[in-house]
Formats: structure tokens, C-alpha cells, sequence
């Protein structure tokens, strides 16, 4: 795989100032799918135990992440994958705990539901349509 390959997806830091992360768009979905797939309900929102991700889905997330020749590796060697993914493991948690809601929100949205804010408190609740 080239560099380039991998580079297409991967996210950039376009506000250094405020050091805010703007996720490319198939990472984005990458992460949405990963949630989708490993979340349990918890308390309004998605949880993920990263521990339980499949080695292949290490990969594809690692993908987005590391260099090409850390990718190449990881891809044929198991305990290389391994280190790799928990040397990056933060990070990687740190996203799917931000898309987390978002999903949980599209998910509900989906199902006909729709969310509202207590005028009270700014609790927010969720009715059918």
C-alpha cells in the first residue's frame, strides 16, 4: 500500500490555534459503523468497550491513523497490530466517545423518534413523532 493510499482518509488538523480535530469524512463513517456495531445502551447514549474490536476493524481504524509502512506491518504481524492499537488506543477512544451521541441521536431519529429540551432544566428527552 502507498502512502498516498492511506493519506486520503485520514483526518487533518485544520484549526491549530484551538487544536480542534476535523475528522475526514470516511473516517467519520468508519467510526459510526465501528460504534454501530460494538455499542450497548448506556444511560441516553453508546457505549464501546474497545477491548472487544475485532482485529480486523483495529486495522481499518489504524488505517486513518498511522503511516503506511506501521500499516503494512500491522497487517502481518499480530503482536506489532496489537502494540500499535494500544499505543494509539486514547486516541481512538476519545473519537468514538465524541460520535458516540451522534450516532445514538441518528439511530433514535431513525426509529421516528424526536429530541426535546426540558425548558426548565435544558434536560434533554426524546417523544415519538
Amino acid at each position: 500500500m502507498t502512502t498516498t493510499t492511506i493519506s486520503y482518509g485520514r483526518f487533518k488538523r485544520q484549526d491549530a490555534r484551538m487544536q480542534k480535530l476535523h475528522l475526514s469524512q470516511p473516517f467519520t463513517t468508519l467510526l459510526h459503523s465501528i460504534i454501530r456495531e460494538y455499542a450497548t445502551y448506556c444511560h441516553g447514549s453508546y457505549s464501546v468497550k474497545i477491548e472487544k474490536i475485532m482485529p480486523s476493524d483495529m486495522r481499518l481504524l489504524l488505517s486513518y491513523i498511522v503511516d503506511s509502512e506501521d500499516y503494512e506491518k500491522c497487517s502481518t504481524d499480530y503482536s506489532y497490530l496489537l502494540a500499535l492499537f494500544e499505543e494509539n488506543k486514547k486516541f481512538i477512544e476519545e473519537q468514538i466517545d465524541e460520535q458516540s451521541h451522534v450516532v445514538y441521536c441518528e439511530d433514535m431519529e431513525e426509529m421516528g423518534m424526536q429530541m426535546l429540551r426540558h425548558p426548565n432544566n435544558d434536560e434533554c428527552y426524546w417523544i415519538r413523532r
